[in-house]
């Protein structure tokens, strides 16, 4: 008799810790559901979020292709990245060796070797999207010499073109022009950075408030720099011909996203 009173005295009591345990386990479970929802819920209402919604999702223009591919490849169809076919330009600089000039498209850009290249001429250019206010990114590799440009709000001939040009001597700087009906505008071009490239860098352009900022891996170039009579246009870049010929840029990757108006 005592061997059964001790047998179900131990089963009663073994029956009480693992209801216990039971008891324990669920509250726990039950408020640490309660504070994870708590702060999903903070997250989502707090001030926080209304400032997530005004911040605009990027869109990929470019990536590399999963399988690496040598060689030349065209454009697919459905990229949001189209070559220009035609642009004529009258550059501040008519005739010098190494600053925009004349410049009309006689090459283009592709996919050589996974990344995204001028791959015939000299003059080539791409349009990777039309805006008014916008950050770019991208990773880029432009070492050496030779002309690129970024032309922005670009309309019928008229918007602003941001150029560098990299020569043997001169520390490869950066200017700003603003072009209308095709021609750069008397006295609107300014020299605003300087810059050697070495290696592949991250680049950030910025447009907002009628003023661009452009890093170039970690030198800030330009900071809020005026762009007179702004308005939304395209947004070009490509590359041109000079005495030593065109900058050899390739484009690693590239987004864009585009700022609601205030």
């Amino acid at each position: 008799m005592k061997v059964v009173a001790m047998q179900d005295r131990r089963k009663w009591l073994s029956q009480m810790l693992v209801g216990a345990c039971q008891i324990s386990a669920g509250s726990f479970l039950g408020s640490g559901a309660t504070s994870i929802a708590q702060a999903q819920s903070k997250k989502s209402t707090g001030p926080n979020a209304k400032e997530a919604q005004k911040t605009p999702p990027w869109e990929v223009l470019f990536l590399p292709p999963r399988q690496r591919k040598v060689g030349v490849q065209a454009l697919p169809e459905k990229s949001p990245i189209k070559l220009v076919k035609t642009l004529n330009l009258s550059g501040p600089a008519k005739g010098h060796p190494h600053l925009l000039g004349e410049f009309a498209i006689n090459g283009e850009f592709g996919i050589l070797n996974n990344l995204l290249s001028r791959v015939t001429g000299a003059n080539a250019a791409i349009e990777i999207g039309s805006a008014h206010q916008f950050e770019l990114e991208g990773m880029m590799q432009a070492e050496g010499t030779g002309g690129w440009f970024f032309l922005l709000g670009w309309k019928d001939g008229s918007g602003h073109a941001l150029f560098q040009i990299g020569t043997r001597t001169s520390g490869s700087p950066w200017f700003h022009c603003v072009f209308k009906e095709g021609a750069a505008e008397k006295d609107s071009h300014v020299e605003f950075g300087r810059m050697e490239w070495k290696g592949s860098l991250p680049v950030s352009l910025v447009v907002k408030d009628q003023a661009a900022s452009l890093k170039v891996g970690t030198l800030q170039l330009a900071q809020n720099l005026s762009l007179r009579d702004y308005s939304e246009g395209g947004i070009v870049i490509g590359t041109y011909d000079t005495q030593y010929g065109p900058r050899n840029l390739q484009i690693q990757s590239l987004r864009l996203r585009k700022f609601a108006e205030e």
